[in-house]
C-alpha cells in the first residue's frame, strides 16, 4: 500500500488515478441529531432516553451537546448522544470480499 494523498490505494486492483477506485467507506458525519419526519416533537420530554433509527452509517460526537432539528430546520434544543450502533453489514461484507482479493483475507 502506498500514500497518495489524502486517501490510500491498493497498486494492485487500482488501474488508474481515479477516485472511483479508492477504496473506502461511506460516512455522514452528523453534527445535528435530525429528527425522523414521523416523530412527535411535542412527544420531546427531558431526561428521557430515546432511539432514533437512520438509513445509511453515520457517525455523531458523543457524550456531548448535539442541537435537535426536524425535516424543517425547527431547533428545539440539545441533546446528548450515548451511543450509535451500525446494523447492516453491507460494507463489512464488500471489505471482507476486497480482502480475500488481496489476500488479507483467507478465502
Amino acid at each position: 500500500m502506498q500514500k497518495s494523498g489524502a486517501a490510500l490505494r491498493c497498486p494492485d486492483l487500482v488501474k488508474d488515478n481515479s477516485y472511483q477506485n479508492t477504496m473506502g467507506y461511506m460516512v455522514e458525519l452528523n453534527t445535528l441529531l435530525g429528527l425522523p419526519k414521523a416523530f412527535d416533537v411535542k412527544s420531546l420530554k427531558l431526561n428521557q432516553t430515546y432511539i432514533i433509527t437512520k438509513e445509511r452509517e453515520r457517525a455523531f460526537p458523543l457524550l456531548i451537546a448535539v442541537l435537535i432539528v426536524d425535516s424543517d430546520w425547527n431547533f428545539y434544543g440539545y441533546c446528548k448522544v450515548n451511543s450509535a450502533m451500525v446494523t447492516n453489514n453491507t460494507y463489512k461484507t464488500r471489505f471482507t470480499e476486497a480482502g480475500k482479493m488481496t489476500g488479507e483475507v483467507k478465502a
